[in-house]
Order: C-alpha cells, then structure tokens, then sequence
C-alpha cells in the first residue's frame, strides 16, 4: 500500500475498512506494518497488538511484532529495556522458525 499509493492514502484506505475488517487479525497485521515501515511505533504497536488479541499464534503476526522490538531496541537504545526486547524478539522469532 505504501509503495502504490503513498502512506497518507493508505492510512485513509485502513481507516474506511476499519470497521468492515476490525474482525481479520491480518487487517490489523497490514495496518501495523504500514506504521511499523514509517517508524511510528507506537501506532504500529497498537495495531499489532489488535492483531495479536484476535490471532494469538499467527506467526506472521509474532515476526512482525519481534520487528517491532527491535526497531524500538535501534531507536531507544538507552532504555532499560532495550536489551530486554532484542532478547524477547530473537526468541520469538527462533519459535517462528
């Protein structure tokens, strides 16, 4: 959607589906990537989260949430629990696999 639309589109294409879709955890999966891609975490963890809350073992959705800790481990490096994320994404993603 990023790529073929542009991101403030994309935003607006989610936000008319959103209520069609709130049910489909990979509608909430998409959306989060597209803010996840555009380094908003804090909305891309809001959707992720929505995401996971419907489809607990989706492994698509666990690798994108690990993507998520480590960008925020990249971007908030003296946090204390930056160190604690990058091991909480590698071990989800070794459960991934």
């Amino acid at each position: 959607m990023k790529r073929g639309v542009g991101i403030e589109q994309a935003r607006q294409i989610y936000s008319d589906y959103e209520d069609a879709l709130a049910w489909d955890a990979h509608f909430w999966l998409h959306r989060g990537a597209l803010e996840l891609e555009t380094n908003n975490l804090d909305r891309a963890e809001n959707f992720l989260g929505q995401a996971k809350s419907i489809d607990a073992d989706n492994i698509y959705i666990d690798n994108e949430i690990a993507y998520l800790w480590f960008k925020k481990a990249i971007y908030r490096p003296t946090d204390l629990n930056s160190s604690q994320m990058v091991d909480a994404a590698i071990l989800t993603l070794n459960g991934c696999l």
